[in-house]
């Protein structure tokens, strides 16, 4: 990959690869919480307590907007679905059709994410393709005539 791409639309080279978007625009975060409180009423006095716990993925729009094709999930996530997969009948039908998808199309998808840029300049997004290819260059053989080489 050249040192510098450059944006088809405005020419800039003020550009970034849709993973370093989606890695720099995404954050985990988790954390735990608790209090305490004392109240006073007609009735009496009252202690309470609580604590608490969270997480998540917080993106910027930008983050969002580059993040990767998602793989579709071949079992069920909860009971729930599980239940209705069993009632319609069809779940290893969505199991099968969601792994052979995972198998076939999702790494084209992934690849061609992986080849996406962002302009930092006008907002636009292009597909990255290489035009500069290697050749093989298979060298011609060399005689040697009276100690001299030609070709």
């Amino acid at each position: 990959m050249p040192s510098v791409i450059e944006c088809p639309t405005c020419g800039s080279d003020y550009c970034q690869s849709y993973s370093v978007l989606y890695q720099q625009g995404t954050s985990v975060v988790s954390g735990k919480t608790r209090s305490n409180g004392i109240g006073i009423s007609a009735g009496g006095l009252g202690f309470g307590s609580s604590s608490g716990a969270f997480a998540g993925v917080q993106q910027t729009a930008v983050g969002a907007m580059a993040s990767p094709p998602d793989k579709k999930q071949i079992f069920p996530r909860s009971l729930g679905q599980l239940f209705l997969w069993m009632i319609a009948g069809i779940g290893l039908f969505i199991a099968y059709k969601n792994h052979k998808y995972n198998k076939e199309v999702w790494p084209k998808l992934y690849e061609e994410w992986q080849s996406m840029f962002y302009c930092n300049q006008c907002g636009s997004s292009f597909q990255y393709m290489p035009t500069n290819t290697l050749i093989n260059v298979t060298p011609q053989p060399i005689e040697i005539e009276g100690g001299q080489a030609v070709r």
